[in-house]
């Protein structure tokens, strides 16, 4: 535990700060422990000294409260404020190869079988897994796979005993060649995936990712670069675009261009990110452009019109 809470305080660069964002003005402090002033001199001084993890604990505070209040989310053609109980499970199984998944999976259940024959510890990161799993069903919060990221070193650790055991051990022919299958799988959908890891559905979630998820596991605005190139490619001279990220289009490289208003009809080029269709800043905002097929998808994320 010390280990662990050293390394979050290295993420935050060693940083310290005081609890209290307002020193030598504690009202309630005054209102609770007025006529106790020993106690109140302690308490001001814990929130006034500079502390550790400070950072970290207002992180979390303030993910609580987003928790509490809820996100706007999407999922499968919907979009909710409070989210849905079976985003995460689901989340992981669509953006997880299949091959590892099948591994991680079967070696889950390998350890659990033999959970009472071997030391408890061994079972120790299906446990993990299926606690964090657990939790995340409560959340109101549902807006990417990277809020269960941790998932994945576990998987890692129950997919390599489906290996040992199954493969170099004691499995029969019929079973370590499953498992080469599985292996080999893992690696060349990885490799196919090849650059786009971000934008990445396995086959469950078929041509359509979109229809799964429109956020932070699809489009963080990642493929601007290849639009510019496209658009020179194509000889496109102008260009009407309603881009989702935090790049400066002005820097971009892109030919002269305007910004899409939600709502506006245009014609010509049009560029939007497919989080705009999936997930307009406001109802029906690009829906005028369902009646035209796109030119083509540039990358994963960026769909390209020409509207007479």
């Amino acid at each position: 535990m010390v280990v662990a809470l050293v390394v979050v305080w290295a993420g935050y660069r060693f940083r310290t700060g005081s609890i209290s964002p307002q020193r030598g003005h504690h009202p309630r402090l005054e209102k609770w422990l007025g006529r106790y002033q020993a106690w109140k001199a302690a308490a001001i001084a814990v929130l006034e000294a500079n502390l550790p993890l400070v950072s970290a604990a207002r992180g979390v505070g303030q993910m609580w409260r987003t928790q509490r209040s809820g996100a706007s989310s999407y999922f499968l053609g919907e979009r909710r404020m409070h989210g849905w109980w079976y985003f995460y499970p689901v989340a992981v199984a669509v953006k997880t190869p299949l091959g590892f998944l099948m591994l991680g999976v079967a070696g889950s259940a390998a350890l659990l079988a033999g959970a009472r024959k071997r030391p408890w510890a061994e079972a120790a990161p299906v446990v993990y897994l299926a606690a964090v799993l657990a939790v995340s069903l409560a959340a109101n919060v549902d807006v990417g796979v990277r809020y269960v990221l941790h998932v994945y070193p576990l998987l890692s650790l129950a997919a390599g005993y489906a290996v040992s055991e199954w493969m170099v051990k004691r499995g029969s022919r019929a079973r370590q060649a499953l498992v080469a299958v599985l292996v080999a799988a893992a690696l060349v959908e990885s490799w196919r995936a090849h650059p786009d890891y971000l934008p990445y559905f396995n086959a469950l979630a078929g041509n359509a990712p979109e229809r799964f998820q429109g956020d932070s596991d699809l489009d963080w605005g990642q493929d601007l670069g290849r639009l510019s190139r496209r658009l020179r490619e194509l000889g496109v001279e102008e260009l009407a675009v309603a881009y989702f990220g935090t790049a400066d289009l002005d820097k971009a490289g892109l030919p002269r261009f305007r910004e899409l208003a939600p709502g506006e009809r245009t014609s010509g080029w049009i560029a939007v990110s497919t989080r705009y269709l999936v997930m307009p800043p406001s109802d029906g905002a690009f829906e005028w452009l369902k009646q035209y097929r796109p030119v083509e998808t540039v990358g994963k994320t960026i769909r390209l019109y020409r509207a007479p």
